[in-house]
């Protein structure tokens, strides 16, 4: 009988949950990085989905959009992850007042 750690659906379940910390660390460093207010819903239009209430699900949506994986995750990828989205935000903003 195998040992329920060592069964592949026990290793998705962990990398799975390992993502979503990330994707919620990584999601509160952008919002502090770049000063946006998580709980207003500006970004809602920009960057989110009907589904999302607030700039935090907003931009946890868009973090999730961006990283395929956790090993994209690397700290040294994150400063070009805000910026990434910095740019995306400014192109959006720029193309919905022209």
């Amino acid at each position: 009988m195998p040992i329920i750690e060592q069964t592949r659906e026990y290793r998705v379940y962990l990398a799975e949950k390992n993502l979503r910390h990330r994707v919620n660390k990584t999601t509160y460093f952008l919002l502090l990085l770049l000063n946006i207010d998580p709980y207003g819903c500006g970004l809602v239009l920009l960057v989110g989905t009907p589904k999302d209430r607030t700039n935090t699900d907003a931009i946890r949506t868009w973090v999730r959009k961006a990283l395929c994986c956790s090993s994209c995750m690397r700290t040294k990828h994150i400063r070009k992850l805000a910026s990434r989205l910095e740019r995306e935000l400014n192109e959006k903003i720029q193309s919905f007042y022209e």
